[in-house]
């Protein structure tokens, strides 16, 4: 019972991180905001005011802007009855968008279902 135990505990825990890492990715309908940070070049200069050397910094982008996806697409439908009727529009939900919340919501379900022991092991 014990190794049975075990291989769910070890199944759940994949199943966790995994289901975390997927929500931590942004949000496609949302995009994601660039983030820049001042980095150390490696380089030093001496401040005459503190009379100290001090790094030169150099401002660094670490996480590249995302744009949002459009929120609907629009599609052409044509009628499986009548092959020489006119084709019409359709506009739908973004396909991708459609997947990321389905996505999300999974995710979602595995964490709230993972027993606490299992968070804790994360």
């Amino acid at each position: 019972q014990a190794a049975a135990d075990e291989k769910q505990f070890n199944q759940q825990l994949a199943a966790y991180r995994t289901a975390t890492a997927r929500l931590s990715q942004y949000i496609v309908a949302d995009g994601r905001a660039e983030v820049r940070e001042m980095q150390p070049t490696g380089e030093q200069v001496f401040d005459e005011d503190t009379m100290e050397m001090v790094d030169v910094m150099h401002d660094v982008i670490t996480v590249t802007a995302i744009e949002p996806v459009e929120p609907t697409v629009t599609r052409w439908v044509y009628s499986e009855d009548d092959p020489m009727a006119e084709a019409t529009q359709e506009t739908i939900e973004n396909p991708l968008i459609t997947t990321d919340v389905a996505e999300r919501a999974d995710a979602q379900a595995t964490v709230d279902a993972t027993p606490q022991p299992v968070k804790d092991a994360a």
